[in-house]
């Protein structure tokens, strides 16, 4: 039975759940919310865990046309944050839990090479521009670097290694319709590390370290805005950020190495 779309006071009344939940359910009603990022503030309006506000608004979209019965109803526990009526409150999840426990904190330290967790705007500028996270990469190199184009003689700072490693936060839908998340190490040591690249490593890739892409499986998305989910899914993204510069290390080392001696040790 239908009453024209209407959640009415007396139906929310009889639900058998907690108290508060009945007014969050009321106040979604009242305020004809549209858009999920919008429970980000209602969450810190009503004092409640972001997880259960999304739970409730799930709830309220699925039971909100029907006449709920004495038994009650059964609150969603599970949605896809990853769809796309969902991408921007996501982010904004998982970037105020990178703000909150990771930015400007050390997540690699190895060889002398160092990464450490870097945003480059303000939240609400990532989430409205799609932005997310980046991973500083520095070593530092003693010694002096030729030019190959035109002599030109760099050392002290300007030999250093500088980089910045960006990999997805959130999958993305690619041309052939299948969902990705990539990464790129790209390097700021243009004069010296990219001619390095181009003319004794001749790998091809220029400025770039490494580029790539993650298997999703490999990072399971959470499955709610819980604390618990959003912990497992950020601290394992951290993870492959520091598998990836590993992974990149043998390549930093050749290129310092290069440096301090004047020349590669190894064929």
């Amino acid at each position: 039975m239908k009453f024209n779309n209407i959640i009415t006071e007396a139906m929310v009344d009889d639900l058998k759940i907690h108290k508060m939940y009945k007014s969050i359910l009321k106040k979604m009603n009242e305020e004809d919310i549209q858009e999920a990022e919008e429970l980000s503030k209602l969450s810190k309006e009503v004092g409640a865990p972001l997880h259960i506000v999304f739970s409730l608004y799930q709830t309220y979209l699925k039971y909100k046309d029907i006449l709920f019965s004495e038994q009650g109803i059964e609150i969603v526990k599970e949605y896809d944050v990853f769809a796309k009526e969902n991408e921007k409150i996501t982010r904004r999840v998982l970037l105020e839990y990178i703000e909150k426990n990771y930015i400007n904190k050390t997540i690699f330290n190895s060889d002398g090479i160092t990464g450490l967790v870097e945003f480059w705007e303000d939240v609400d500028t990532m989430v409205e521009e799609g932005m997310g996270p980046a991973v500083y990469v520095s070593m530092p190199v003693n010694g002096e670097y030729t030019d190959s184009r035109d002599g030109a003689t760099f050392s002290g700072h300007e030999v250093n290694f500088g980089g910045s490693l960006t990999c997805n936060i959130m999958p993305w839908t690619a041309s052939d319709g299948k969902s990705r998340m990539g990464y790129d190490f790209i390097t700021h040591s243009e004069e010296t590390f990219v001619d390095w690249q181009d003319n004794v490593v001749k790998n091809g890739n220029y400025d770039t370290v490494d580029t790539g892409y993650i298997k999703l499986s490999a990072l399971p998305k959470p499955k709610n805005y819980s604390d618990e989910e959003i912990k497992r899914y950020v601290d394992r993204w951290i993870m492959i950020q520091q598998r990836i510069i590993k992974k990149s290390v043998p390549l930093l080392l050749s290129y310092k190495d290069y440096v301090e001696e004047g020349d590669t040790m190894f064929d």
